[in-house]
């Protein structure tokens, strides 16, 4: 019974299946319906749609040859011959740009995106694209290249808001870059928001109080989900510092939270917060605090030296005044006692045992430039020469130009009546040392400190001083800017010089105390520069710079006839051969000379240096200049 019940069972499955039947069944049966005879079956047709299909889904994932998006730009979009002759459609190009906003054809876009749909798929290639990208300025190409990857572009959008951070300094650009991702389906990394605080706090200027409450509701979602990282919380503090207002980091700061402990960076961060306090007695106040509750794990040499430059930057003296004692207690300078800087009345600093350390720092260039500047600013003059000299002799490998430079300045400082032979001594000890190449700036503080002493009236009013003051300044400009000249077998002063060394004669000659012969000299100087051409129009670099030289030398010149003057100067006879001769001819050259300078001034001053009539001027300045210079003094 129950076999045959199993066989009926067997019967009725089989009998209910459909059969399957081949294609020339198939075929047969669709002629005797319909007498037509198939050339396909559906199995056939079904497995061509297929193939159809994978072939036009790869086809769309494909490029446009440029060909063909030129022919399209002309057939869909009007672009008229003319016009599409002059563009050029690629991943190079800066004329396309106007299309991407006109189509929404995708293989148009892979075209002129230099991409194609299969690439992508791969975040990689999307983000080194980009860079490319934002290499050649192409921001718009770069953020549409992100925007299609989807997924995928998170790291491309994200270089793309460091470039507008660091390259265009474009902070409000970042953070739209940050909002608009979301709506573009371009989602964020774990990387994503420290970008944002890091470019935020690396700005030159104050971030405005609409991103500070973007940073604060940021950190805000990621601590009520506990996914805030220590690298986040130190980067926020960081972008929170550089707001306008840095109130928001300090609520940050006393927030405790899970997973997230005070570092060195922390404390870092809060050191410059504090220095953006406004009020002095918070500031001390509130620094105060602060610097009290630092543990000793993370007190080091940067901190300490972050703590230094927070009382720097205050405006008063008092605060660098104790930032100069915070270096020479923490930092191993070994200064003399009677140098030693002394904490201000009101102020205090802590020892170095209050976080269990007995040993003081060791120095390195940025914290002696750093003492060195403080000195300068602080009129601790005495104190700054000792400590750079002390460091020289100890190791000349931690000196470096910025150094000899402060120590310039602090000798202009200290004693201008000698600064200027000290700072060329300087100079040539520093151009002795082989691992210190001098530079532009460190020629301006010698010029400086020769302008300074010879303003001095001690020295000016010397008559032996200020000329050998003259002459030490002619062999330094010799030397060091000279230009050699074939025509006069000797270097000759460039204008960037005269412009410097016109300020010294000026201060020099205030007391009338300059030898004629050393005006005679200088005159020789400037002579051999106006025949070399060097303040011809057609040679100028800067004409206020050259103005001033000429205006300045003009004043020079004056000094130099009123110098050449003698008594009964009209009775002279010039057919007699003699010194008297010789002295008149030579105060005419000079005072033609110095009407001559000043029409080359009025045309410098109105800009007409075209036409025959400036040729000529410049070629008599020549004329008279040649016959100054073979003149001699009597």
């Amino acid at each position: 019974m129950l076999k045959t019940n199993w066989r009926c069972c067997y019967r009725y499955f089989h009998t209910f299946r459909k059969l399957e039947e081949s294609q020339v069944k198939e075929k047969l049966k669709s002629f005797e319906k319909r007498d037509i005879l198939m050339n396909k079956s559906s199995k056939e047709l079904a497995r061509l749609n297929e193939r159809k299909l994978a072939k036009l889904k790869k086809l769309r994932k494909t490029a446009y040859t440029k060909q063909q998006a030129v022919h399209l730009l002309k057939e869909k979009h009007g672009v008229a011959n003319e016009g599409i002759q002059e563009i050029e459609i690629g991943p190079t190009s800066q004329s396309d740009l106007k299309f991407i906003n006109i189509t929404k054809d995708r293989r148009m876009l892979y075209t002129i995106l230099g991409v194609n749909g299969e690439q992508l798929r791969d975040s990689k290639l999307i983000a080194e694209d980009v860079k490319k990208f934002l290499k050649r300025g192409q921001v718009e190409k770069a953020v549409f290249l992100a925007r299609l990857a989807k997924t995928k572009g998170a790291a491309a959008m994200n270089s793309i808001m460091e470039y507008y951070f660091y390259e265009l300094k474009y902070p409000q650009s970042a953070i739209k870059m940050f909002n608009w991702r979301k709506k573009w389906g371009v989602p964020s990394n774990e990387y994503t928001n420290t970008i944002l605080f890091k470019g935020l706090a690396q700005q030159e200027q104050h971030a405005s109080k609409a991103a500070a409450s973007l940073v604060m509701k940021i950190i805000d979602g990621l601590i009520s989900r506990e996914e805030l990282s220590q690298i986040e919380y130190n980067a926020a503090l960081g972008a929170l510092t550089n707001c306008i207002d840095v109130t928001h980091a300090f609520e940050l700061f006393e927030k405790r939270v899970k997973g997230v402990k005070p570092d060195a960076i922390t404390y870092l961060w809060m050191l410059r917060a504090c220095s953006r306090i406004k009020t002095d007695k918070l500031f001390n106040e509130v620094l105060n605090d602060l610097v009290e509750s630092i543990p000793s794990r993370c007190v080091d040499s940067r901190l300490i030296f972050e703590f230094c430059k927070t009382l720097h930057s205050r405006s008063d003296k008092e605060s660098k005044q104790l930032a100069l004692v915070a270096l020479n207690t923490y930092f191993d300078f070994e200064v003399d006692e009677k140098l030693s800087p002394k904490i201000p009345e009101g102020l205090r600093l802590l020892p170095l045992s209050h976080w269990s350390i007995h040993k003081k720092y060791p120095i390195n260039k940025h914290i002696i430039g750093f003492f060195l500047q403080t000195c300068l600013q602080t009129g601790n003059w005495d104190l700054g020469i000792e400590t750079f000299l002390e460091m020289k002799r100890k190791n000349e490998k931690l000196i470096d130009v910025d150094m000899f430079h402060k120590y310039m300045e602090l000798i202009m400082k200290k004693d201008p009546a000698v600064c200027g032979e000290e700072c060329l001594k300087a100079f040539e000890e520093m151009e002795s040392m082989k691992n210190i190449p001098f530079s532009k700036h460190t020629l301006v503080l010698v010029y400086a400190s020769f302008e300074k002493q010879a303003s001095k009236r001690i020295i000016n009013n010397d008559e032996v001083r200020i000329n050998a003051l003259l002459k030490a300044c002619q062999d330094f400009i010799t030397q060091q800017e000279g230009r050699y000249s074939k025509e006069f077998e000797s270097k000759v002063y460039p204008v960037e010089a005269w412009q410097f060394l016109v300020s010294i004669i000026k201060n020099a000659t205030a007391s009338n105390k300059v030898s004629v012969i050393r005006l005679k000299q200088l005159t020789d100087e400037f002579m051999k520069t106006l025949c070399q051409g060097l303040l011809e129009f057609k040679n100028l670099r800067k004409r206020e710079q050259a103005r001033f030289v000429e205006l300045e030398f003009v004043r020079l010149l004056k000094a130099f006839s009123l110098k050449l003057e003698m008594p009964h100067m009209e009775n002279v006879d010039t057919s007699v051969e003699g010194p008297e001769r010789e002295t008149f001819l030579l105060r005419r050259l000079v005072l033609r000379l110095k009407d001559k300078l000043l029409q080359h001034i009025k045309l410098i001053e109105t800009g007409k240096h075209d036409g025959e009539d400036v040729d000529e001027l410049e070629w008599s300045i020549k004329q008279i200049a040649r016959r100054i210079l073979s003149s001699k003094m009597p």
